[in-house]
């Protein structure tokens, strides 16, 4: 009995840490690409555009990035001279 507990308590501190390393993994990915998730919205905007104002337009657009406590704001103009958006 106390060797099944050992099992599983190693077996549950297995799982937690792999757990955190995804965590941590996927909050390092997002803070490298800080326009993941908004720079799909911007691609299709620019795709819409056809002249030179509505690129102005979708230069000002505020992407959907689904993180509402943003530090800073990153438009879609910002995102494709970074080149994050082509």
């Amino acid at each position: 009995m106390l060797d099944e507990d050992r099992v599983l308590n190693g077996l549950s501190l297995l799982v937690l840490g792999v757990l955190a390393a995804g965590v941590v993994g996927w909050m390092l990915f997002i803070g490298r690409h800080p326009g993941y998730g908004g720079a799909e919205d911007c691609r299709a905007a620019y795709r819409r555009a056809h002249t030179s104002a509505d690129s102005a337009i979708v230069d000002a657009r505020v992407p959907v990035v689904g993180r509402s406590k943003e530090l800073t704001v990153l438009t879609c103009g910002v995102l494709r001279r970074s080149g994050e958006v082509r």
